[in-house]
């Protein structure tokens, strides 16, 4: 009998929390629904976003942390990464190693709100990576601060989106009110064969890119809208485009 009883509690205990994640809990801290960013970002790709979506309240602090999302959302299922005070100065998410800090890998609606991301070291990482097909990404009053050093290539934006698919270009990318630091470029879209919609970057400041604030390659009808670019290195361009649309 104890033996039944223990592996009932097992099963219980598991399927308690195997669920999707929906609701609003918090990061770091005291008493926190999640000690660290890691373990949060592992159990929403572990086990997806349940009803009305799900949204991670940050703490104030410096968090050493690297991640990858695959999770999926939809528009009534959203995902949010937010400080909990407002503040983007006070939640640092970044590494003691050069790497990029926040991947997405198809990821779909994700917001990014009042976070300082910072990337460490002169070599080619981003603060924010978008891979192919993830679309619905938003990003507002973040603090973005990249590579430092003579940089060019694209991988060493501050915010790096890419496909080499066609079919999987990645889309609906909104960034606004956001301040980039450093990089080979601030934002660099670089998109193959113009299907990608949607990709608006209003009211940031760009500051010491090395190759140039922004770049954008083989996107339908982009905008930058009331941004600030300035920069010290001589051979940056301050605004690239190269699409139709």
């Amino acid at each position: 009998m104890k033996i039944i009883f223990l592996i009932s509690i097992l099963f219980y205990t598991v399927g308690a929390f195997a669920q999707p994640l929906s609701g609003t809990y918090t990061v770091g801290g005291d008493t926190p629904d999640y000690p660290s960013v890691a373990n949060a970002v592992n159990e929403l790709n572990s086990f997806g976003v349940g009803d009305g979506g799900v949204e991670f309240l940050i703490r104030d602090g410096e968090y050493n942390v690297t991640f990858e999302l695959n999770a999926t959302g939809t528009a009534g299922n959203p995902v949010v990464f937010r400080s909990e005070s407002g503040n983007p100065e006070s939640v640092i998410l970044g590494s003691v190693v050069s790497d990029d800090i926040v991947t997405l890998n198809g990821a779909a609606y994700f917001t990014f709100s009042d976070l300082t991301i910072r990337v460490t070291g002169s070599n080619s990482y981003s603060s924010i990576q978008i891979g192919e097909a993830s679309h619905h990404i938003y990003i507002n009053n973040c603090i973005l601060e990249g590579s430092t050093g003579s940089l060019t290539a694209y991988a060493g934006s501050v915010i790096y989106a890419s496909s080499t698919t066609a079919n999987q270009n990645c889309t609906d990318i909104y960034i606004q009110n956001s301040i980039f630091r450093n990089g080979s470029y601030g934002f660099c879209a670089d998109m193959s064969g113009v299907t990608s919609d949607s990709i608006i970057v209003s009211n940031c400041e760009f500051e010491n890119q090395y190759a140039g604030g922004i770049f954008m390659k083989d996107l339908f009808a982009p905008s930058a809208d009331a941004n600030r670019i300035r920069t010290s290195a001589k051979r940056q361009h301050r605004l690239q485009w190269h699409f139709v649309g």
